[in-house]
């Protein structure tokens, strides 16, 4: 496993691939590593799995994820969640305002792809299956985004909308509450 890292984050695991990151610090000081394990990278190269704050954030933690496979795949700050193969995939928060609960996303998957993206601060079972530049996200309000799904296709978007689902195609957009 060359030149791969795993720093504060304990019970985790790398197996194969290289330049792979497992981290459970913040801006290089250690998190408290209750709130961070059970990560695992298998194969591929270039990945991450971290804790990410714009403070040091007292639940701020990345836990139980899993990236298999693939080149530059990011998860950040989320729990229960997986990338399977594909491009620059990412799976994170997206909270910006420093706070003593930072909500996460949780239980999301990526499988294959490119450049696809699941950024919310809380979303759940959200699934992107493929494509290009799909994304799951949400705005700044505090509406958690639950059992969302984009099934391929490119540049598709839900935004700030649960239980909603684009089956594939090009540049449809579901906005809004449910």
């Amino acid at each position: 496993v060359a030149d791969s890292a795993i720093l504060g984050s304990k019970n985790s695991f790398i197996g194969a691939g290289s330049s792979n990151i497992i981290s459970g610090s913040l801006y290089g000081k250690p998190a408290d590593t209750s709130n961070n394990g059970g990560n695992v990278i298998v194969g591929g190269i270039l990945h991450n799995i971290m804790v990410i704050s714009s403070s040091a954030a007292i639940s701020a933690k990345a836990e139980y994820n899993f990236i298999g496979g693939g080149n530059s795949q990011n998860i950040k700050q989320a729990q229960y969640s997986t990338i399977v193969g594909g491009w620059k995939n990412t799976i994170e928060t997206s909270e910006t305002v420093p706070s003593h609960t930072i909500r996460r996303p949780s239980f999301s998957t990526i499988v294959g792809g490119q450049e696809n993206k699941i950024s919310a601060k809380a979303s759940t079972y959200a699934f992107i299956g493929g494509g290009y530049q799909n994304e799951i996200l949400d705005s700044n309000s505090s509406n958690v985004i639950s059992y969302s799904s984009i099934l391929g296709g490119s540049r598709n978007r839900i935004k700030e909308s649960s239980y909603s689902a684009i089956l594939g195609g090009e540049n449809n957009h579901i906005t809004g509450p449910n």
